[in-house]
């Protein structure tokens, strides 16, 4: 649904005014070295290397991918590629991969459904994504979240004590939820916040119970959560805790619906002033520094909470050092943050089968590109063949053929792989709860 549009804005917006010291800016400010992309543009999401939006053209919604690289330290935008139309702009993105339209598209490309009714992405992690499934006809929705899991390719309800334990699907609302690598975080009816591991099925409280909340985000060891309120928009509480030292930072806003939180950075819409304005900011973490990034697009005009369902288009997305966003102006817009420090991290879950007999493909999804990456073969100690992964997009992929380096064919025997490298920073890949230890596995050759 096209939102509205307001011609009469606030005095107080024309000019520019300040919110708790923060300065709002003008209608169209943008952050110097901000790139400009579309127009109708209603849903945006970031992944390594990959820019993802839909928009409006000729009658049709359709999904767009540009290649995304950075020349000191400023976007650049490749060509549009067209991945064809959409029915719902709810969309998330991962490491190469993007969740669409009851649809699953991998790095390399190809597109699987993920069956179910109508399942929008709400959030990505590596080969794991949160969606959000429709049961019966619209306006009579019962609407639950689901983990989409690209290894198995099966849809399993988050409500169940694993992820790979189906269990009937509750009727929504479930509570706020997010995932990054093999951590889940959800907010529960008691206003309790939880991270799961599903890694090794441990379940820690970061919030106890109290006021309810309206979304969560949450980032290797940085979570974060805002309280939710009836009459809208509201006062409210932003937390910003690390749970590797403790320390929290508490940020009040107003009219906040949504988090997104990247390595330096978490992003959030606030209202500022007038009803009928939405600003995206964000806070650099371990701070409480917030900066005005510019004016959002304005809610569908259905006259009901703008989740109704429990996915409403992604206005904003933040990946590494980037922020991307729909302006007031209907246009998709993307600019630089400042440089942070966040060593890649392995998300978990990596596809990689147990045997092959002449091809083993392996994909492991990480956090950031890896200009640096090596997959290292080894027979008991000796070193057999080694494979490079350097990537632009955040998934480290390669194919071995069973041979060596020289061409030589290697007997049937178990072979230890091992997958290393650096970011641009020059930091190592680490595990996803952020430990220095190898990603690592075994692969038979069964002739």
């Amino acid at each position: 649904m096209r939102p509205r549009r307001y011609t009469a804005l606030s005095a107080a917006l024309l000019i520019g005014l300040t919110v708790s010291g923060l300065p709002v800016g003008t209608l169209h400010a943008d952050p110097p070295g901000s790139v400009g992309y579309g127009d109708l543009v209603f849903s945006v999401a970031l992944s390594p290397g990959q820019l993802y939006y839909t928009t409006h053209s000729a009658g049709e919604t359709r999904l767009v991918l540009r290649p995304l690289t950075r020349v000191a330290g400023a976007p650049q935008l490749g060509p549009e590629q067209a991945l064809g139309t959409v029915t719902h702009n709810a969309i998330a993105a991962s490491s190469g991969r993007l969740v669409f339209n009851g649809q699953a598209r991998t790095y390399t490309g190809q597109v699987r459904s993920m069956g179910g009714n109508a399942l929008l992405g709400r959030a990505a992690s590596g080969n794991r994504a949160l969606v959000q499934d429709w049961n019966g006809p619209l306006l009579e929705q019962t609407s639950y979240a689901d983990l989409y899991d690209a290894k198995t390719q099966k849809v399993r309800n988050t409500g169940a004590t694993a992820p790979d334990l189906p269990q009937p699907s509750p009727a929504w609302p479930q509570g706020p939820q997010d995932v990054d690598g093999n951590y889940f975080l959800r907010a529960r009816a008691d206003g309790s916040v939880t991270r799961r591991d599903w890694q090794i099925g441990r379940e820690i409280v970061v919030r106890p119970p109290g006021s309810p909340i309206r979304a969560v985000a949450i980032h290797g060891t940085w979570v974060a959560w805002v309280t939710d309120c009836s009459a809208w928009p509201c006062q409210q509480n932003l937390t910003i805790r690390n749970l590797s030292t403790g320390a929290v930072t508490l940020i009040p806003t107003r009219g906040t619906l949504g988090l997104d939180i990247s390595g330096g950075d978490l992003a959030f819409d606030a209202v500022p002033g007038a009803p009928d304005s939405r600003e995206l900011r964000t806070v650099r973490l371990g701070t409480s520094t917030m900066t005005s990034i510019g004016l959002l697009q304005l809610y569908p005009e259905w006259g009901m909470s703008p989740d109704m369902f429990g996915s409403e288009p992604r206005h904003f997305d933040v990946e590494d050092e980037l922020v991307a966003w729909i302006g007031r102006d209907d246009h998709g817009h993307i600019a630089a943050l400042a440089p942070s420090i966040d060593p890649p991290r392995y998300l978990g879950n990596a596809i990689a089968p147990a045997s092959f007999s002449t091809r083993w493909a392996i994909a492991v999804p990480v956090s950031k590109a890896l200009p640096t990456c090596t997959v290292t073969i080894y027979r008991r100690t000796t070193t057999v063949r080694l494979l490079s992964c350097a990537n632009t997009i955040g998934m480290v992929s390669v194919v071995w053929d069973g041979r060596t380096g020289s061409g030589a064919r290697l007997p049937a025997g178990t072979y230890t792989y091992r997958v290393s490298g650096r970011d641009d920073d020059g930091y190592w890949l680490r595990h996803y709860d952020g430990s220095l230890r190898a990603v690592a596995g075994t692969v038979t050759r069964t002739s």
